[in-house]
């Protein structure tokens, strides 16, 4: 049996395979080759300690490649434009009203149902992401035919803004398009989507409340954030508390610890061994709630975690906290694959990989208030640079607002949220989750004083975030309190150097023309060493999003520009003109 330490060792290495295998797509044809090395490695493993690492290095490698290739292989041909399809509604339908365009949309994602293809017709092999302008309400698990008109999935190919085609890639998106015509064929069955038709369920009873803030508690509860407003989302965004809106792993350990309470005071009441039942239900609860949410990358994460500590529980056995982040890690990356390409996965991972960071090497005594400032602010430190890079902003007040964010959605928000969803059917949970949406409402107060202070926006990160990164890291080695004030203050000085870094310069006689993606529709961005003209914004959708607000600002951000000296707008064609009210808004 291998030692703790190898097994530990091991599983890094079969991690690391799976995660550097997405960004080095020449080895993805590969993978046949790589599994079978690391077979003809593992042998050594039993001779040399360290001989097993190659070999499972080269295991990760080849399970990365195989589902990247896969994904890719699920796409549909460019050719297939107009199908007919039969399938199941799988996850969360979303339904919307755009006051702009007068009409309803209705996103949904079909799995289409395996059949004989004859010879010169398009295959559909994967799930497909469709929307519906003005259709019918459409259910999880029911089975519908549909004519559609799909396409590859495709992001736009700008430097700035939302990822789409890594997105598309993570979630294994055989086609996007929309419904010209279908027709329900059945209501679900028992077992097909239950879990789904339950969340569903559970998120229209709480719509029923019409609560202020409904939308941020369906997001906090069940995964589900298509109620969110725009606005609402900007604002989050800008004062850094986005992620505040997803179900973080920290959901999870409150239902757990408090599951395990529950079940030990009750079994203890009856005779029963305390311990033994506190771990049983604590794990059943995690389990349910990790489903009704969505099952998460963070949720998976933290439900490995749990299921890890509470084994050892009930084993007597102490497990080594690193020992139980690989073992999750392995886990998360077995089921999911195509993590990697999530940010979820290096904001939930990465943010236990920093309180492991601090806190494993320093043994003083702390009360739990002063250990959960401490921990909360190592977060922030090390992960505003990550913020910055993926948001491309930087609120000057950002972690003074998640000190009062982060507890007041932890310790009121989330613990009446989720009693409430439970207790749905009484009046009881009514008043629960009414007490949540106060906190919310609480919460959207505090953000509203943040938000009367403009965030710094940041030109494309270079070295500069690279060094920030590396400081934060520094601060959380063990060191005197003069150190940690001096790496303190270098990291405050290269975090906030983009506020009066300047932008790149275009060389005086010269012009800079950068021509923006935006699908159908026009962008162009003219800059020379004293001015910026930008010709048309780009469409607008029928969500009620533009081009301006994903595109355009991105790209005029990124480039460090902050005011346009002209607004050309050739002719009145939505195409063209649809982004215009957000880049006037903004800039």
């Amino acid at each position: 049996m291998l030692p703790r330490m190898t097994l530990r060792a091991v599983a890094l290495a079969f991690c690391g395979g799976a995660v550097v295998v997405h960004w080095l797509p020449w080895l993805h044809g590969l993978w046949p080759f790589c599994a079978l090395g690391g077979a003809l490695l593992l042998p050594l493993g039993c001779l040399v300690r360290a001989g097993a690492l190659p070999a499972f290095a080269l295991f990760g490698l080849a399970w990365g490649a195989w589902h990247a290739l896969d994904a890719v292989a699920q796409r549909v041909d460019a050719a297939c434009s107009a199908v007919a399809l039969t399938g199941r509604i799988v996850g969360l339908p979303s339904r919307t009203e755009s006051a702009a365009a007068g009409v309803v949309l209705t996103r949904f994602d079909l799995l289409p149902a395996p059949s004989a293809v004859p010879p010169g017709m398009c295959r559909v092999a994967g799930r497909v992401r469709l929307s519906w302008v003005d259709g019918p309400q459409v259910r999880g698990g029911e089975r519908w035919a549909v004519d559609a008109r799909l396409r590859p999935p495709r992001g736009l190919a700008n430097a700035h803004g939302f990822d789409a085609g890594r997105w598309h890639a993570r979630e294994k998106l055989a086609a996007t398009g929309y419904v010209v015509h279908g027709e329900r064929l059945s209501a679900p069955a028992a077992r097909d989507g239950w879990i789904d038709r339950t969340r569903e369920a559970l998120r229209d009873r709480v719509r029923a409340l019409a609560l202020v803030n409904g939308g941020v508690l369906t997001a906090l509860t069940l995964g589900d954030s298509s109620a969110l407003g725009r606005e609402e989302l900007a604002r989050y965004r800008r004062t850094g508390t986005m992620h505040l809106l997803v179900i973080s792993g920290l959901h999870v350990g409150v239902v757990t610890a408090f599951a395990f309470f529950i079940g030990r005071a009750a079994a203890l009441w009856i005779g029963l061994p305390g311990k033994s039942a506190g771990a049983v239900l604590a794990l059943t609860a995690a389990a349910g709630y990790v489903l009704i949410a969505g099952a998460g990358m963070s949720l998976l994460r933290a439900f490995a975690m749990a299921a890890a500590g509470l084994a050892a529980l009930l084993a007597g056995r102490t497990v080594a906290p690193s020992a139980v982040f690989a073992y999750a890690l392995v886990v998360v990356l077995l089921v999911d694959p195509m993590a990697p390409l999530s940010t979820g996965f290096w904001l939930s991972f990465g943010a236990v990989a920093v309180l492991l960071g601090f806190f494993a090497p320093r043994r003083a005594a702390r009360s739990r208030v002063g250990s959960a400032l401490v921990a909360q602010l190592a977060i922030a430190l090390v992960f505003a640079p990550a913020t910055v890079s993926l948001t491309g902003l930087l609120h000057p007040l950002g972690v003074a607002v998640n000190l009062i964010a982060v507890p007041l959605v932890t310790l009121l928000v989330v613990p009446f949220a989720l009693a409430g969803l439970v207790l749905l059917g009484t009046s009881v949970g009514a008043w629960l989750l009414r007490g949540a949406d106060f906190g919310v409402s609480l919460l959207g107060e505090v953000l509203a004083l943040a938000d009367a202070i403009a965030p710094v926006y940041v030109v494309t990160p270079g070295a500069w975030l690279w060094a920030s990164v590396a400081i934060a890291a520094a601060c959380l080695l063990p060191a005197s309190r003069l150190t940690l004030a001096a790496l303190a203050a270098a990291m405050a000085a290269v975090l906030f150097w983009p506020m009066w870094r300047p932008a790149p310069a275009v060389p005086w006689g010269e012009v800079q023309l950068t021509a923006l993606d935006v699908g159908q529709g026009t962008a162009v961005i003219a800059r020379t060493a004293a001015h910026t003209l930008l010709y048309d914004t780009g469409p607008a959708y029928l969500s009620g999003a533009s081009a301006g607000e994903s595109v355009v600002l991105p790209a005029l951000r990124g480039m460090g520009v902050g005011r346009l000296d002209v607004l050309v707008l050739s002719h009145g064609d939505l195409d063209h003109i649809g982004g215009a009210a957000a880049v006037r808004g903004a800039m």
